[in-house]
């Protein structure tokens, strides 16, 4: 991927990999939209933050995360760091893990989805 790609765009190839009639003779389509969508999400979470409270962003994922719980609507923050972390977890390969099945990498991508459009609504609110 180019140094530009924009979330969206690493979304529309984690799509195309989890709909790919090659999926089952590739067993590391998973793992790759595991990655992509993982990045999407941290450029999104980068990108809010920037925008928003600029010395948030140079601080962990981690805190980054549990900082959203002040913006972020209901289980909104909840939700994006559960997603955040189990798409770690399957970025990390361990030979005595299962892969990712189909359906996880498609919830990942619904998950993502939804993350970016809750830090959008908490974008558009901020401005008033």
């Amino acid at each position: 991927m180019k140094r530009d790609t924009t979330p969206a765009q690493l979304l529309e190839v984690a799509r195309a990999l989890s709909t790919s009639t090659e999926w089952r003779v590739s067993g590391w389509a998973t793992r790759a939209v595991a990655v992509l969508v993982r990045q999407a999400v941290e450029l999104w979470l980068a990108e809010y933050w920037e925008v928003t409270e600029p010395a948030i962003a140079a601080s962990t994922r981690k805190a980054q995360f549990l900082l959203l719980h002040d913006t972020l609507p209901g289980e909104a923050a909840a939700a994006a760091h559960t997603a955040w972390t189990q798409l770690s977890h399957a970025c990390h390969h361990r030979p005595f893990d299962l892969e990712p099945t189909l359906g996880q990498a498609q919830v990942w991508i619904s998950q993502a989805e939804a993350f970016r459009d809750a830090l959008r609504e908490a974008s558009r609110e901020l401005r008033g």
